[in-house]
């Protein structure tokens, strides 16, 4: 089944064009793709499996035993992965690619572990939610440990995001609430703002140091993408901006996180079954415009997907097509 891809019209336009596809029979819960754009990792019910791609094509090289993966993330400066799964945060070493073993296991009694949020340039920490609404900090010295634990949400943390500073992170849960938390002098993480919501949702991104999206729940009337801002009198985020979005009354699910890559000023929302992509311009009145540029319709709420860390390649499984899909962003002038 071929994806129903919708584009608005602009000067300079672009779109993810489809480059491969390959038939993928199981069920896959979370993808990430490394710097290189040369290490695909797919983390199913029971496995992780490791795919070499090159100009389009893939090539398997190993699969892992490993149940219940819900996350999977690359560290931005070395050969390493991190998976989060129903008992455990693993961190996998893939510098020697034939034999790809895990460097330390950060085992966990709580419910599992729902998102995971690293930062580019601080990789000495990792920032972890879980079903039981508990946050986790983990630092890294000579071996990892948990460093701090947040206990603010109620029900389970769906998605989370660090500011490109490092010394703040975003958070929202079942709980229909949203909290705003702040590293302070002591090297301590605090809760700054708690923001409380109509309706919970599974997508955050920070566009900004000073603002972030984040999208309702698809099913329960979410039809816009909101934009944060933090108020220079107040000190406190504000809701300044409702996007129209496509997806609305459509079941979504958890996984695939909204994503923005700086570089190509583009922001990717999963939203019910469709994967949104805006373009963000400078604007005299509110600073940043956002335009819808491409939305592409899966067909089901299951779809997950990664980017490339410049935003040229995009790679999506869904349960519908039963396939890999690779997308190459195309440049039209």
């Amino acid at each position: 089944m071929g994806c129903k891809v919708s584009k608005p019209q602009y000067k300079e336009q672009f779109s993810y064009e489809l480059l491969d596809q390959f038939d993928y029979h199981c069920s896959i819960r979370a993808l990430a793709l490394n710097q290189a754009k040369n290490l695909l990792v797919l983390g199913s019910d029971s496995e992780i499996h490791i795919f070499h791609i090159q100009k389009g094509f893939m090539k398997q090289l190993k699969i892992i035993k490993q149940s219940q993966t819900q996350t999977l993330n690359f560290f931005f400066q070395n050969g390493t992965f991190i998976s989060g799964s129903a008992d455990s945060l693993i961190i996998w070493s893939t510098n020697i690619i034939s034999n790809i073993k895990f460097t330390f296991k950060m085992k966990d009694r709580t419910q599992g572990v729902c998102c995971v949020a690293l930062h580019s340039e601080f990789e000495e920490t990792i920032i972890s939610g879980y079903y039981d609404g508990s946050i986790k900090i983990f630092g890294c010295s000579t071996q990892w440990f948990c460093k701090q634990i947040i206990n603010e949400h109620t029900e389970a943390v769906n998605s989370l995001a660090i500011n490109q500073n490092g010394n703040k992170f975003i958070s929202c849960s079942n709980d229909n609430t949203l909290l705003i938390i702040k590293v302070s002098i002591q090297q301590k993480w605090c809760l700054k703002q708690r923001i409380q919501l109509l309706q919970y949702g599974f997508r955050l991104s920070f566009i900004t140091n000073e603002s972030f999206s984040f999208q309702p729940n698809s099913y329960l009337n979410g039809r816009y993408l909101y934009i944060f801002q933090l108020n220079s009198s107040t000190q406190l985020f504000e809701k300044v901006l409702e996007i129209p979005v496509l997806g609305r009354n459509q079941y979504c699910s958890q996984g695939f996180p909204s994503t923005y890559i700086q570089s190509k000023n583009l922001l990717h929302v999963k939203h019910g079954y469709y994967i949104n992509i805006f373009r963000i311009t400078p604007s005299k009145k509110l600073m940043k415009q956002y335009v819808l540029e491409q939305s592409i319709e899966f067909g089901t709420r299951y779809v997950f997907g990664t980017q490339s860390n410049d935003g040229e390649l995009l790679i999506t499984w869904d349960a519908e097509s039963n396939q890999i899909q690779i997308r190459k962003l195309i440049f039209k002038r």
